[in-house]
């Protein structure tokens, strides 16, 4: 999987270094130019790769094959649909095996929380000097006056938070606020849990981190909470769904154990991302690939759940029941979606894409249960 950002570019060089190791490579493009990569993983594979496929996923495609990737999901994810699209072509081209990216952003540092969880934790510490009852107005200041921005009542819950690396961690990635959840769901039951995660694993990832420095603990809940149970496990499920199986390089052991073992000073020095791994391929890939902006793989949601895809998120949303096993309020489901289409700031994507999931999965899978 070639998508020209540094991991998969990484992969790709390190592999035709050996004398057997010029690859095969795939990478997905869209139409949309501001979801497009082509221009960096084709560098890339005229530079290394004994042949380069491209595949193209218009709007049209996905509609096609969302059902057929819907049936592989064994639970709800707002993740994996990209999976399942590249592993489908590449398994009818007559691969078994591919090699992934996976895994470098969570070990050298690539997701932006490296930089802000750190920076929201030293701000907190002074915040926790004020009473809490300023903080807490403080808190409900902010929800006020940023109530149209998506970042608006992240910054509330941290103002008013004191400072501690999962629940900042938890609140930063968060894709539905405590209010929004309770607009959604009929009852809840939050016994048993720390912020959504349940307590022994919040416990134990306490633990864990108890003495680690501050890029070192976001390295770890992101390989616990995000990487294990959201990307390496849909990503199993959808290429296993076409019989293929990915293999993820960079999360050797080894690989991680000396990471983990370097001083976090060295990491990430005055922000920049990635230092070890740039460091480290900087004679093999060209600058514009070692300091390229990070884009990911993601296909463009923000345009087609506006597109071809919003008759059927209608159609779901206006059929499913408010008496449903879910516990789920539609009226305030359907609120979402609405905003949405709107353009109101701070609805997401994913929390339009995450509600249809969980309907849909739920209609196949429980309903009749």
């Amino acid at each position: 999987f070639l998508s020209g950002g540094i991991d998969s570019s990484a992969i790709v060089a390190l592999a035709n270094s050996r004398p057997d190791g010029a690859l095969q490579s795939f990478s997905v493009d869209f139409a949309e130019d501001r979801y497009s990569e082509q221009k960096y993983s084709d560098r890339v594979a005229t530079r290394y790769c004994r042949k380069h496929t491209r595949i193209r996923i218009a709007e049209q495609d996905l509609v096609g094959f969302l059902p057929e990737a819907l049936e592989a999901m064994d639970q709800p994810t707002i993740d994996g649909i990209n999976v399942y699209a590249i592993s489908r072509a590449v398994r009818q081209a007559g691969i078994k095996v591919v090699l992934s990216g996976q895994g470098g952003d969570e070990i050298f540092g690539g997701y932006t929380a490296f930089r802000h969880v750190p920076k929201i934790l030293a701000v907190q510490s002074v915040l926790r000097c004020f009473p809490r009852a300023l903080r807490s107005s403080a808190g409900s200041l902010a929800d006020a006056l940023l109530r149209q921005r998506w970042i608006g009542s992240k910054i509330a819950q941290l103002i008013r938070s004191d400072p501690d690396m999962l629940t900042t961690y938890l609140t930063y990635r968060q894709v539905f606020n405590p209010a929004s959840r309770e607009r959604l769901l009929h009852r809840r039951d939050t016994s048993g849990t720390v912020n959504g995660v349940p307590a022994e694993i919040a416990e134990e990832m306490n633990a864990q981190m108890r003495g680690l420095a501050p890029f070192d603990c976001v390295s770890l809940l992101e390989m616990r909470l995000f990487m294990a149970n959201t990307l390496l496990r849909d990503g199993d499920f959808m290429s296993m769904s076409h019989g293929l199986e990915i293999r993820v390089p960079l999360l050797d052991h080894r690989i991680a154990e000396f990471v983990f073992g370097t001083p976090s000073s060295m990491k990430s020095p005055r922000g920049v991302s990635k230092r070890l791994l740039v460091e480290a391929v900087s004679d093999l890939l060209p600058r514009e690939i070692l300091h390229r902006r990070k884009m990911g793989f993601m296909f463009p949601w923000n345009l087609w759940l506006r597109q071809k895809l919003r008759p059927r998120i209608q159609q779901t949303l206006d059929e499913f029941p408010e008496d449903n096993g879910l516990g789920l309020h539609m009226a305030g489901c359907r609120a979402v979606w609405e905003k949405f289409l709107h353009g109101e700031r701070g609805v997401t994507w994913p929390r339009v894409w995450a509600i249809y999931v969980l309907l849909s999965w739920y209609r196949r899978n429980m309903e009749s249960c």
